[in-house]
């Protein structure tokens, strides 16, 4: 029994430090969860810790959460939330600049007006008014 104490207690750090890793890589292969961490074992972990202090990384280096194309960091979160059937719900707070030229903005009516009867939208409820083009009064079939 002192001889093996003997070993352990004269294994260099390096090694300590590949077991460790080497112990690492086996659960990640076997665990069935996160499927980066299953195909890259050890280099998984280190996207799990850059994508966890991405927001102050985007803050001062690269973007902000609209940037990024074709789906920014906001849709590709809802849709990692909604993959994983957990809460995809945001909250009231925007960081869209509502005041930018052309921002769609839909306003909540708790009462809304009632339309009558000969309303383009009561016939069709698809309707959508377009501008009328200056100084074009022609009226072109299709």
């Amino acid at each position: 029994m002192e001889a093996l104490y003997d070993f352990i207690n004269n294994l260099p750090w390096w090694l300590w430090l590949m077991l460790l890793l080497l112990i690492i890589a086996i659960r990640d292969i076997f665990q069935g969860k996160h499927t980066i961490s299953h195909n890259f074992p050890i280099i998984g972990h280190i996207r799990y810790l850059l994508e966890s202090i991405g927001p102050e990384l985007r803050q001062y280096l690269v973007a902000n959460n609209r940037e990024e194309l074709p789906f920014n960091r906001i849709e590709r979160s809802w849709i990692y939330a909604s993959s994983k059937n957990e809460n995809n719900y945001e909250g009231f707070g925007t960081d869209r600049d509502i005041y930018a030229h052309q921002h769609v903005f839909v306003n909540n009516a708790m009462i809304p007006f009632k339309m009558e009867k000969d309303h383009p939208n009561k016939i069709d409820k698809y309707f959508l008014p377009c501008a009328k083009v200056m100084g074009g009064n022609y009226n072109y079939e299709c």
